[in-house]
Order: structure tokens, then sequence, then C-alpha cells
């Protein structure tokens, strides 16, 4: 509710202090789930570690001192925050370790977080200059951005490709190979296309990674039942 993408805190900057309230308290809260599990399941304490670097990399996203939002390497730390320590945090739970497949279906992951967060800040490249956040779409332009996110879309299909006979598994890759054309032709569209404005080119690619994670978690979901 009071992300800087809804553009609430800008409008209301009375909210600031509420917003950093909650995310504080949802810092604590989570200390307190992980101690939880931790004591009642006899868990591991690098669990809390886990939990630990995944609040450091969500809170200095966009708070001083580190800021990583204003700088170049943030795309990444975005990337591996969202797409390989969440999920491997499920991974962790579910298995008591990072299994290899995880660490194989990472390797997509990685790239489809990149082109996310790069695409999300394609709109707002100007803004950006001026307050001198230099992220990658600011520092490269909207040219190289659209260039760069499909590239990123046709590494991740081809990994997913590549996966089933480099590290063969019981599972069938066939359909998640076949979801992952969806963001790969909006990266497409977003490229080639001059007449569209670059919001909605940015709109079908943020959707179309939604809509491929959306499915694959419906496709693995079934898969294992």
């Amino acid at each position: 509710m009071f992300s800087g993408g809804s553009g609430i805190l800008v409008k209301h900057p009375e909210l600031a202090g509420t917003a950093r309230n909650i995310a504080l308290s949802l810092i604590a809260l989570s200390f307190l789930a992980a101690a939880g599990f931790v004591y009642y399941y006899q868990f591991s304490p690098l669990l809390l570690l886990y939990v630990l670097t995944g609040n450091v990399c969500g809170w200095y996203y966009s708070a001083p001192p580190l800021r990583f939002s204003h700088r170049l390497y943030g795309n990444m730390i975005f990337a591996l925050t969202v797409c390989l320590l969440i999920p491997g945090f499920g991974n962790y739970i579910a298995s008591g370790t990072i299994t290899s497949e995880m660490w194989v279906f990472a390797i997509p992951l990685f790239f489809y977080g990149y082109a996310f967060t790069i695409a999300v800040h394609v709109p707002d490249i100007e803004a950006d200059r001026v307050n001198k956040k230099k992220n990658y779409a600011s520092t490269f332009g909207e040219k190289v951005s659209f260039r760069t996110i499909a590239a990123l879309c046709m590494l991740t299909t081809a990994a997913i490709y590549a996966i089933p006979y480099v590290f063969p598994s019981d599972l069938d890759y066939g359909a998640v190979l076949l979801y992952s054309f969806f963001p790969l032709a909006a990266s497409l569209f977003g490229l080639a296309s001059k007449r569209q404005n670059r919001e909605k080119k940015v709109m079908a690619i943020i959707s179309s990674i939604f809509l491929f994670t959306a499915l694959c978690d419906a496709y693995l979901a079934l898969s294992y039942v």
C-alpha cells in the first residue's frame, strides 16, 4: 500500500513515518517468526542469518546509507534478493538445504529478475537522472535497456531449454519452456515497437514475467501433487 511504485508517498509525504514504522514492524515480525520456527522445529540457526540477509537487502534497497536503488549494481541486488533469496528460502525450509534443482533454476530466475528491475526503471529515466539515481536504465538509456531486457529474456528461454540436457530430472521442462515465450514475446515487442509509449511496453514486459511466475507455480504445484 505504501510502496514507492504506487506514488502514495510522493502525494502524501506525511505517511513516510507510518511507512517506516510498518517496515520495521514487519522486519521484527520476520525475525520472531524465524526464531519461533527454528525453536519449534529444531531447525538450523542458519535460517536466522538467511532472514537477516533478506531484510538487509530489502531495507537498504532504498534506505541510506547504501541506497542500492541509486546505484548501478542495485539492479543485481534486487534480482538476487527477489529471484534467488526468496525462492531459495522456501526451498531451504522444505528440503533442509538448497537443492541442486533450485541452483539450476536460479539461473533463469536471475535473468528474469534483472530484466524486471531494468524495466520498472525505464519510465523514470529522466527523473532518476535529475535525482542522480544511477540505475541501469538511467545510466544506459531507454534503447539499451530494452535491448538488454530482450537479451535477458532470450538467455532465460535458452537456459530453460538447456536445463534438462545438462541436469536431467524427472520434471518435464516443456511447459516451463513454453511459458518463457510470454516474456520473450513481450521483450521483443518492447524492442521492436516504435509506436507504443514506453509505459505500455514496460507494462507488457512486467505482466508477462508475472504470468510466467504464476503459470510455473501452478505447474510445479500440480506436478508434485
